[in-house]
């Protein structure tokens, strides 16, 4: 058997280290990973897992609502003093253009901000730069929602922002955000976080993986108590 993933696929070997992650949150704790330099300041105790690329999206409201009423000068210029009623009438034609295109603003939807280098770590995802955007993180401990889609989209969300990261790192970001912030989750506790029959394959082609489904499944169902990061 071996540890050196050479014959899988960059998303399958996320997949198998995620696997062996697994085992140390629930064994021992403290994750016995070498440091790694990052571009970043570390939080204490905080340790970056994996990185790689990584597509961000996020739905939320591209405004509040709020808007400026049209004033003087962004009305049609005067000439003479009967152009003033005209002049007020077009005000009230543009403030009403921004009211409704504020109220439109409210509406949530996705917006996709491109592709960056992302930091996975034991209690965050960071993105040290994400187009013009610098040092972006969301951590796990300040999210109210955490989910998969699929095995390569981690989904976050944070007050009224669901954040969508794409990733082959999805799953250990999800296992670091559920296994130590939302231990019932429905997905640690039917193992549905993990393709199905994936640690099996790992085993046929040679490679030693442990069985970090049913031990987590295991554990969320007992609901004992896990260490800590």
């Amino acid at each position: 058997m071996t540890n050196q993933p050479d014959g899988l696929t960059p998303h399958e070997r996320a997949l198998l280290y995620t696997c062996e992650i697994a085992v140390q949150v629930l064994d021992k704790g403290a994750l016995s990973v070498p440091p790694v330099p990052s571009p970043v300041r570390l939080l204490e105790n905080e340790r970056i897992l994996a990185q790689g690329p990584a597509s961000v999206s996020q739905f939320k409201p591209k405004g509040n609502g709020s808007y400026t009423p049209a004033g003087f000068a962004d009305g049609i210029g005067v000439s003479k003093v009967s152009d003033i009623a005209w002049n007020q009438f077009s005000q009230s034609m543009i403030t009403e253009m921004r009211r409704r295109q504020a109220k439109k603003d409210m509406v949530p939807r996705w917006f996709n901000y491109g592709v960056g280098h992302a930091l996975f770590t034991n209690g965050r995802v960071i993105l040290p730069q994400l187009g013009r955007h610098r040092n972006l993180f969301w951590d796990f401990g300040e999210c109210s929602w955490i989910d998969l889609e699929g095995t390569s989209s981690l989904l976050l969300i944070d007050g009224q922002v669901t954040t969508r990261i794409q990733s082959d790192w999805a799953c250990l970001g999800f296992l670091m955000g559920a296994a130590y912030y939302i231990q019932t989750h429905p997905k640690l506790m039917d193992g549905s976080w993990l393709p199905m029959g994936i640690e099996e394959y790992f085993t046929r082609q040679g490679y030693e993986c442990a069985p970090a489904r049913q031990l987590l499944i295991d554990a969320t169902n007992k609901r004992g108590k896990w260490a800590g990061r």
